[in-house]
């Protein structure tokens, strides 16, 4: 089952297109999808109403997660009064946007075989998942020109002139407030540019190193103030 926290609909276009492909009525391995009112508008909710009419409709549930209709946060509930038994849960955030083909049915194998209580996808420009891909040497060296650095609206083409980033000015740290993650654009554009141009010839396999447990690779927790309004 998908839980999709949904509020934004210009992107949530784009992960639907996955979501339908990863339905079990399509061969794939999803049941149901929830879709989890977070923040949304009118505009939001008028539009996943739509995707309920659609043929696909009768996978899809929504639950209203706001505060108005869940109430405010409280100490006193009990997890055990929510606990899901019998079911797999996938959380999904709205805001992505390629889902690699049997990365669900891999998350959810995985899951199974109880190594691990929660289990994540390997995600692109992710603050803690970055680490390791430029460890594995998955990001390109990628560089903008003098133009795009002054004015990051530009949206100008990037200069690839390496195949593998090694440029002291994009080092991104094992942790999750990781500079380079947290406060800079051009670190996430490298990212991105590494991904498509990997796409582009067919080497996303770099991307991909397996099973990987983190407190065992000495990713320990790191308290840090989450800048995000």
């Amino acid at each position: 089952m998908l839980v999709v926290f949904t509020g934004r609909r210009d992107r949530l276009r784009i992960l639907l297109r996955y979501i339908r492909r990863d339905l079990r009525s399509a061969g794939g391995v999803v049941d149901q999808v929830i879709f989890a009112f977070w923040q949304v508008t009118p505009k939001d909710m008028s539009y996943i109403q739509e995707q309920l009419q659609s043929p696909e409709g009768t996978a899809f549930e929504v639950r209203d997660f706001t505060e108005e209709c869940w109430g405010a946060p409280s100490t006193k509930r009990q997890p055990g009064e929510s606990r899901m038994t019998g079911t797999v849960y996938v959380k999904v955030d709205d805001d992505v946007v390629y889902i690699a083909e049997h990365a669900i049915a891999n998350l959810v194998r995985e899951r199974l075989r109880e190594r691990c209580l929660l289990v994540s996808a390997n995600v692109v420009n992710h603050a803690i998942m970055s680490a390791v891909h430029q460890k594995h040497g998955a990001h390109r060296g990628f560089w903008p020109s003098a133009e795009q650095r002054r004015n990051p609206s530009m949206r100008l083409l990037w200069k690839k002139i390496a195949e593998i980033n090694l440029s002291p000015e994009f080092v991104i740290e094992r942790f999750p407030a990781s500079h380079c993650v947290v406060e800079r654009w051009d670190c996430a554009a490298l990212v991105h540019e590494s991904f498509l141009d990997r796409a582009s010839d067919q080497t996303l396999c770099v991307f991909d190193f397996g099973w990987y447990d983190f407190n065992r690779a000495g990713y320990r927790e790191h308290k840090y103030i989450h800048r995000s309004p």
